[in-house]
């Protein structure tokens, strides 16, 4: 009996690590084929220049993390969680379909919200893969199918991001770039009927919109009366907030260095893998170690390399791409570490009725850290900094936030794990 469930569980993990997978890369592919259009082709929408273009389409893609993840969280406690990603795979076939068309008809208006759909499929779809994470994750296993996740979903955004801007600006790429897509979204539909998930948490819960606004009005209250995921929630916003600053001021820094434009590509690959291999490593070493000692082993793996960056900035004739790119790898490889255990934490020490809420506020607050970033990308150059001197702050508050949120999140979890008080 146990070896069947093992299996059954082994079966749902992997359908539904595929599917996520599948939606990431095809949301990445369109994105990047749309920057590259408006970029390349003098693609327009709505009459916005290209510049705004690009803007607008950030919004689309984090909006709907701020507004909907709440309601996503409710929704994936109400009803059952491997329903609702059912749901969500197949509203992904509609995005799909709807930014083929937009592509096909040259129509930037409709990629636009072709991709605004594809914001809010992501943000529905956010709470309940993360909570019914546990459910069908082998007893032990859980920071591992974490690793997993994180990492796929990684690799998958880096390779939508390549493939897109390779293909549509060539003929036979942009018709598999259109029929691909959708393709893919079919089978990943088809791969999410593989979950098999438990009944509806909260069955009675309302979903009235009433009780979603209370959801939003009571936020903080819910923080505090469960203190011991605050670190955690912590860790995980400062993982989006230093992640956007990072990927989003990169081709200006590429540019200054007097690199030529395709090393921005160079390096997002070396930070997509260091993230990845970070977030497959935390499986294999958070349960072997103490919290202090990884905490003082992920401080210096963040700073240095970002300080690095710094260095370079004032030494002369410095080799910037190669050794930025390594800085740039083991860097995401220590970010990607500590997110996977924190993501974990926020799922094992939340009540199983409550956890795609909980999961909702995560990434509600992740997004409006987001939004943050582009706050500090906007401001910055006003008080007389360089790319280089927020990338060193950046890493010295990443390395500091990683290093207390590990430690504070570690005993916790591990006891919660083992069925002990986690206080």
């Amino acid at each position: 009996m146990l070896a069947g469930q093992s299996a059954g569980s082994d079966r749902s993990l992997a359908a539904l690590l595929a599917a996520q997978t599948l939606s990431s890369f095809n949301h990445s592919m369109l994105r990047s084929a749309l920057l590259t259009l408006v970029s390349f082709r003098g693609l327009t929408a709505f009459g916005l220049t290209p510049e705004a273009t690009i803007a607008v389409s950030t919004l689309a893609i984090v909006l709907p993390y701020i507004f909907l993840s709440l309601p996503a969280g409710r929704m994936a406690d109400r009803f059952a969680r491997a329903s609702v990603v059912r749901a969500t795979m197949a509203l992904d076939v509609l995005v799909l379909t709807l930014g083929a068309a937009a592509l096909g008809m040259g129509d930037g208006a409709l990629l636009l919200v072709a991709l605004l759909l594809g914001g809010i499929q992501a943000a529905l779809l956010g709470p309940a893969k993360y909570a019914i994470l546990p459910d069908i994750s082998r007893p032990g296993a859980l920071i591992s199918s974490n690793g997993w996740m994180s990492a796929s979903n990684t690799l998958a955004i880096l390779l939508g991001m390549v493939l897109g801007n390779l293909l549509v600006l060539d003929a036979a790429g942009f018709r598999a770039l259109i029929i691909g897509g959708v393709v893919l979204a079919a089978i990943g539909c088809a791969l999410s009927l593989m979950i098999r998930g438990e009944a509806a948490k909260d069955a009675a819960l309302p979903l009235g919109p009433a009780t979603l606004l209370a959801d939003y009005r009571a936020l903080a209250a819910r923080l505090r009366a469960t203190p011991l995921i605050i670190w955690p929630m912590i860790g995980s916003c400062w993982f989006w907030f230093q992640g956007t600053i990072w990927t989003a001021l990169m081709p200006l820094y590429v540019a200054q260095a007097g690199q030529p434009a395709h090393h921005v590509s160079f390096m997002l690959l070396a930070s997509s893998a260091g993230v990845a291999l970070g977030a497959l490593c935390a499986s294999r070493l958070v349960s072997r170690f103490q919290p202090g000692a990884l905490s003082l082993v992920l401080l210096p793996l963040i700073v240095l390399p970002g300080l690095d960056f710094w260095l370079m900035a004032v030494t002369p004739g410095a080799q910037a791409t190669p050794r930025a790119a390594f800085d740039l790898f083991v860097l995401a490889m220590g970010s990607g570490f500590y997110l996977v255990p924190l993501t974990a934490a926020i799922q094992r020490l939340t009540p199983v009725q409550e956890r795609a809420r909980f999961i909702g506020i995560s990434h509600t607050l992740s997004g409006l850290s987001m939004c943050a970033a582009g706050l500090v990308i906007l401001l910055y150059p006003a008080v007389g900094l360089s790319v280089t001197d927020i990338y060193a702050l950046v890493a010295l508050s990443t390395g500091i936030v990683a290093a207390l949120s590990l430690f504070q999140t570690l005993g916790p979890f591990r006891r919660a794990s083992v069925g002990q008080p986690a206080q």
